[in-house]
């Protein structure tokens, strides 16, 4: 492929992408080049798929991703780049994470090998469900600018109670070495509430 083709083909791209609404100089070329990151690696990893298959399904990913981002970018150059409310930036996340939620579990239910049963799945789709619930609550509690000195440091400490619940219900093996960050992370929690640091 000669330089000039290249070009070529980069210069019909960007007129596509700006017919479809995606003009700002900045995010036009990201765009683009994720497109063809994205061809590159769906058509080399096609082409090698027996000896490669990883190359492909990487491809399938920045797939994802490019719809992903390409929404996004869309979604604000409609809205006009500027500042914008804590509210509405909580409708964009809201907006696509579930996309990027209902995009992969699609790609996750046609890349699976064995046949689906709802009541065998349920425990895994409750987990994820509780999941996106509290990573909803965790963006909800760090846009709230008037406490958000308040909720870091319970929100920091998920760490030390996943831990110390895998020792409880999973009787996970834990030696000194751990006792001692826990209390080490336990204690730096504390004082960035106490201090409000």
């Amino acid at each position: 492929m000669t330089a000039q083709t290249l070009k070529t083909m980069t210069h019909s791209l960007d007129a596509w992408l700006w017919r479809r609404g995606i003009g700002h100089p900045v995010i036009r070329p990201l765009v683009r080049n994720e497109l063809l990151l994205t061809a590159l690696f769906l058509l080399g990893g096609g082409a090698a798929f027996s000896a490669t298959p990883w190359f492909f399904w990487f491809g399938v990913g920045l797939g994802i991703m490019t719809l992903t981002f390409w929404s996004l970018a869309r979604f604000f150059l409609r809205a006009g780049l500027g500042e914008y409310s804590t509210a509405f930036l909580r409708v964009v996340l809201l907006r696509w994470g579930g996309r990027l939620l209902l995009l992969g579990g699609l790609l996750y239910l046609l890349a699976r090998r064995e046949k689906f049963t709802f009541k065998a799945e349920l425990p895994k789709y409750v987990g994820a469900a509780c999941e996106t619930v509290g990573q909803l609550f965790y963006i909800y509690a760090l846009a709230d600018e008037e406490h958000v000195m308040m909720s870091a440091p319970i929100i920091s400490a998920y760490c030390v109670a996943s831990v110390l619940w895998s020792r409880l219900f999973l009787k996970e093996k834990l030696s000194w070495k751990h006792y001692l960050m826990i209390g080490f992370v336990v204690a730096g929690i504390v004082i960035l509430g106490i201090y409000d640091i």
